[in-house]
């Protein structure tokens, strides 16, 4: 299973990309997307000190719930959105949805990164 290191080696590169994706404004879909994928390995980086690994979407999203409910109201929002965005043809996401979303991602990070030291 993934280390706690490795988690956060992967939403850092997430985060190259996602920088590249907003610099450019070539999809609020795809930024969204990565959002996600960023506090994915947030929370599983969390998780992984504490020797918790999740196996799918819904297994993280009832462990979040249980052990970040500081933070997973923006974690909820943000599976969400990124959802709508993936799979919904009519779901229209915008950069504002994203600025929105990002301000929960930074909220999750803190959290996250507070707790591992």
């Amino acid at each position: 299973m993934p280390t706690r290191d490795e988690h956060l080696a992967k939403a850092d590169q997430n985060e190259v990309f996602l920088t590249s994706v907003v610099a450019a404004q070539s999809s609020a879909e795809w930024a969204i997307v990565v959002l996600f994928y960023r506090a994915v390995h947030l929370v599983e980086a969390w998780f992984a000190l504490r020797r918790i690994h999740n196996r799918s979407h819904q297994q993280r999203t009832r462990a979040v719930n249980a052990n970040l409910a500081e933070v997973s109201a923006d974690y909820a929002e943000i599976l969400k959105a990124s959802r709508t965005a993936r799979y919904d043809p009519a779901g229209l996401v915008t950069w504002e949805d994203y600025e929105h979303l990002a301000a929960g991602l930074t909220r999750i990070e803190a959290f996250v990164r507070a707790d591992l030291r």
